[in-house]
């Protein structure tokens, strides 16, 4: 009886000690304080300036998960954020509505459409994409920004709060922010991003709006750089709480959370023909990355992330050596989204990987210096982690790196074989993808491997057409096209000076 009685008091404790957590939010700099989701959801980065993850993590059985095999992604994605968000902050019914306004400006029922692309000759290896860029701005973001443009609309009709929100864009996630804020009382919208370092059509989605809560910034750097300015508002703590600073780049838990949705339905499109599924990430910020290794902690049974990446190589490298570099030089390319050299969101993979030790993550972004706050020299900014956490990582992330000519090869070889468009992003999510059936080849099990399609290929059509012809645009691109960008210029000669003009930006447009 002792021993039944002491078991019982030992699982009392471990169950429901864990479930106290349910709901609540923390920091990967310290999980001493924890959050709300309406609390997490409108901070971006947290009063450390660590990033913002669940305290607690649902573990799902297989045939639980299989259960939600016929939902479509609406109900899908009920199902899933309801997990994270209590009643108490969304009544079950409420969060139905948001969701179902979400998908409302989506230009396909489904909201997400799977592709099958193409299988081996033995019928052995199935590879589909899953097209997620059917949104308003033709990104994926939408999936998320639109839940968070609903959401944050929905918080603040109760609290009568107001935001400024910022974002710092390496292309899509930008005119995607601003889509779902512009004309939203109650909110201001700052978008940073790399001037000449995007497509036109990216530039002139963000720069021709006439919102007036909107301020597009084009700055004389890179995104990462854009990232630092941002960081350093978040850090000022008196000035952020002061004007509601929030970031709704997938710093946002937010975003995190819709993506964890994607994941869930790759696998319950295809897990009924296959032995085993896979996932191909065209990677940049890393965002995606994280919200696949945490459906993996919920019991999601993938076997592999490719993590796809293109010039810019350091997640590469971070998978296959255990370094990444604080600040190396941004490479331009043809797909600009994934033109990251910091892929930010490492931070959280980190703090999940070492037990959420908050104190020793600290230490990892200070050598890093990625809040910009250090005397290290960008040269000897740099973390290598060890053996150990390597052997661990690649037990479920498998990395490549695509050059340019392989994009364009690529996208070249799917149009001519199989009769589809893909842009440049997806097209590294194709090349890795082949890199990694090649490597696996003598694996006898039967394997699908999703591919995220994360914008469409209309996005890029100056890319596009010397590689496939004349692409057909639509109507509503071509009068995007026409209109006159008008945006603010950063120069580089003022960056040092960048932050406190973007505060003054925000000073300014609240006191009017």
């Amino acid at each position: 009886f002792f021993f039944f009685f002491l078991y019982f008091v030992l699982f009392y404790f471990i169950f429901f000690s864990d479930m106290e957590n349910q709901y609540l939010f923390e920091s990967t700099r310290s999980s001493d304080k924890q959050w709300t989701f309406e609390e997490a959801c409108q901070m971006g980065y947290a009063e450390d300036g660590g990033m913002i993850l669940p305290s607690w993590v649902p573990n799902l059985s297989k045939s639980k998960i299989e259960e939600w095999k016929d939902l479509s992604f609406e109900e899908l994605s009920y199902e899933i954020l309801s997990l994270y968000i209590s009643d108490d902050v969304i009544p079950s019914d409420d969060l139905k509505r948001l969701l179902a306004d979400t998908f409302s400006n989506f230009a396909i029922d489904e909201v997400v459409k799977m592709h099958p692309l193409f299988e081996d000759k033995n019928e052995k290896n199935k590879v589909y994409v899953m097209e997620l860029y059917h949104g308003p701005t033709l990104a994926f973001k939408d999936l998320g920004l639109q839940f968070i443009g609903s959401l944050f609309e929905y918080l603040l009709t109760k609290t009568g709060n107001e935001l400024n929100i910022l974002v710092a864009t390496s292309g899509d996630t930008g005119s995607a922010a601003i889509e779902c804020i512009k004309d939203k009382k109650n909110m201001n919208i700052y978008v940073l991003f790399p001037k000449g370092k995007i497509s036109d059509l990216q530039e002139k989605q963000m720069t021709t709006t006439d919102s007036d809560n909107v301020t597009v910034i084009g700055i004389d750097g890179t995104s990462d750089d854009a990232d630092v300015v941002l960081r350093a508002l978040f850090r000022d703590e008196e000035f952020s709480n002061e004007y509601g600073l929030c970031s709704i780049n997938s710093t946002n838990i937010s975003r995190i959370l819709m993506q964890l949705v994607h994941y869930f339905y790759a696998y319950l499109q295809v897990f009924q023909d296959c032995d085993d599924v896979s996932v191909s990430v065209p990677s940049g910020g890393f965002g995606n990355g994280v919200a696949c290794y945490i459906t993996k902690q919920m019991g999601l049974p993938l076997k592999h992330m490719i993590v796809a990446v293109n010039d810019n190589d350091s997640l590469d490298k971070f998978f296959t050596q255990g370094t990444l570099v604080g600040f190396p030089p941004v490479k331009s390319t043809i797909a600009p989204a994934m033109d990251i050299a910091v892929p930010y969101n490492i931070e959280r993979l980190l703090y999940l990987i070492h037990d959420k030790d908050g104190k020793r993550i600290e230490e990892l972004m200070q050598e890093m210096n990625m809040d910009g706050t250090n005397e290290v020299s960008e040269e000897d900014s740099s973390i290598t982690i060890s053996e150990e956490k390597i052997i661990e990582l690649s037990k479920f992330f498998k990395s490549y790196s695509v050059s340019q000519d392989e994009i364009k090869n690529t996208i070249q070889n799917v149009y001519e074989k199989h009769n589809y468009l893909v842009d440049p992003h997806t097209s590294i999510g194709v090349k890795a993808s082949l890199q990694y059936y090649n490597e696996s080849s003598d694996d006898q099990t039967d394997t699908s491997t999703v591919i995220l399609s994360t914008a469409s290929y209309m996005k890029f059509f100056d890319v596009m057409e010397p590689i496939v012809g004349k692409i057909n645009l639509s109507d509503k691109i071509l009068s995007i096209l026409e209109k006159d960008s008008n945006y603010i210029h950063y120069s580089i000669n003022d960056k040092q000076q960048w932050s406190t003009i973007l505060k003054e930006h925000i000073q300014t447009k609240v006191q009017k």
